[in-house]
C-alpha cells in the first residue's frame, strides 16, 4: 500500500513496530472449539442464556467450512446463533405460559 501511495509511509513506520503473523482461521481449525466457547461465554452472558454445547457433528461441520470472513465471521455466527436460540427459548416460554392459562 505504501508503494502504491495509498498509505502514508510515515504512518506505516509508526504502526509497524511489532509484526504478528496470524494465519487465517481455515488454517487453525483446532482453534474453533476454543473460540466458540469464548464467544458463547462473552455473547451469551449478554442474553443470560446458558452456554450451548456443540456436538461432534456440529464441530465437524464448522471445521469443514472455509471461513472467508475469518474470526469475525465466526463471531457473527455465534452472535446469530445465540440470538436465534434465545428467541426460540422465549417463544417456547410464551407458548408454555399460554398453554398453561388455557388448561
Amino acid at each position: 500500500m505504501t508503494q502504491q501511495g495509498t498509505f502514508r509511509k510515515d504512518l506505516f513506520f509508526r504502526l509497524n513496530v511489532v509484526r504478528i503473523h496470524l494465519p487465517p482461521l481455515r488454517e487453525r481449525l483446532e482453534d474453533i472449539p476454543f473460540l466458540l466457547r469464548h464467544y458463547c461465554g462473552e455473547l451469551g452472558s449478554e442474553s443470560s442464556s446458558s452456554d450451548p454445547e456443540f456436538s461432534e457433528d456440529s464441530l465437524r461441520c464448522l471445521k469443514s467450512y472455509g471461513w472467508p470472513g475469518n474470526i469475525r465471521e465466526l463471531r457473527n455466527f455465534v452472535e446469530n446463533f445465540i440470538f436465534e436460540r434465545s428467541a426460540a427459548e422465549n417463544r417456547n416460554r410464551a407458548s408454555a405460559a399460554s398453554h398453561s392459562r388455557t388448561h
